[in-house]
Parts: C-alpha cells; sequence; structure tokens
C-alpha cells in the first residue's frame, strides 16, 4: 500500500494491492503500476536504479492504446 496525490479526483489516496495491475523491473528502476479509485492510471517508480523516482501519470491515449 501507498499513498499517491491523484491529479484526476484532487485528492491524497491510498492505493491498495487489488489496485496493483503490474510490476516490472526495469532498468531503470521498479515500475509499479497501479490504477486509482477514480479510474486514473499511472506508475510509480522506485528502487535504487530509478532515475526519476516518483508517480507518473498516464495520459489517456496511452491507458486506451494499452
Amino acid at each position: 500500500m501507498f499513498a499517491i496525490d491523484c491529479p484526476t479526483c484532487g485528492g491524497r489516496r491510498l492505493v491498495l494491492t487489488k489496485q496493483i495491475t503490474a510490476i516490472r523491473n526495469a532498468g531503470t528502476g521498479i515500475h509499479i503500476h497501479f490504477t486509482c479509485s477514480c479510474g486514473t492510471r499511472g506508475v510509480w517508480v522506485t528502487g535504487r536504479k530509478a532515475v526519476t523516482p516518483g508517480v507518473l501519470w498516464v495520459s489517456p491515449a496511452m491507458a486506451a492504446a494499452s
């Protein structure tokens, strides 16, 4: 579980384990893909190799393509 500041619903939300859709270990860090309770999708980048740690939000166009 971790906390995010969602740009869509405008509040601080907890991401529960059931909201995590994928975990990928990449050369740029650990990428944890999740969906906010409002439906907005994002990626939390963490780990020692994280070039840009923090939450990256998936644009609606990218979400529709995946």
